[in-house]
């Protein structure tokens, strides 16, 4: 039997946005003054049922106010914690002996930075194009639902494990692509998928 336990072993990097976050239900329950639980669960329903990834647009349809994900990544309010995936697998990782953990944006947030610093377990934030992140973590388990940087996994130039979170409804057309997915295991990305749901909201 073959042995794939060392596969993604040497770093954790994990997606900000929609994994730990949810930027964009912070932003509508804020806009919207949002009190009411139920009204908030379906909020948060709609969020992860969106089908495309676009959070400007979703805080737009639910407030009619446009926010710049500029603007949203310099709000406290707006990137604070939401799941407790993340935590859980820092966690498990650093149990483990795992050591490097990264958290990863898409854009520099002073937020994020800082909040990331209050955590327990030491985390490193690193942000901008996922490649280079990539191409200096070699056999890392990147764990991402951002669809633009699922397809930039394509060029990386490096092995690692792609975990692809799939709650999120705008995830459909890749996850559902077998020859993307083929495409991606063919350039040594070992595929696998998980959800954060389950994990539990903070």
């Amino acid at each position: 039997m073959i042995d794939f336990s060392y596969i993604g072993q040497d770093a954790f990097v994990i997606q900000y946005e929609d994994l730990i976050s949810l930027i964009g239900v912070n932003a509508v329950k804020l806009l919207n003054s949002m009190e009411d639980k139920e009204e908030i669960t379906q909020m948060t329903l709609d969020y992860f049922n969106r089908t495309k990834y676009d959070i400007p647009t979703f805080i737009q349809e639910k407030t009619g106010k446009f926010i710049s994900m500029e603007d949203l990544y310099k709000s406290g309010i707006a990137c604070q914690f939401n799941l407790a995936y993340a935590f859980k697998m820092m966690q498990a990782a650093a149990q483990n002996g795992l050591s490097k953990l990264y958290v990863h944006s898409n854009m520099y947030s002073p937020i994020i930075e800082k909040l990331i610093g209050f955590l327990e377990i030491p985390t490193n934030y690193v942000h901008g194009d996922i490649l280079p992140v990539l191409h200096n973590l070699p056999n890392c388990t990147y764990t991402t639902s951002n669809p633009e940087n699922i397809r930039r996994c394509m060029e990386a130039d490096v092995p690692f494990a792609l975990t692809i979170v799939d709650d999120f409804q705008y995830l459909a057309p890749i996850v559902m692509d077998d020859k993307f997915i083929n495409k991606l295991r063919d350039k040594n990305i070992y595929v696998q998928f998980t959800g954060v749901i389950s994990a539990g909201f903070i």
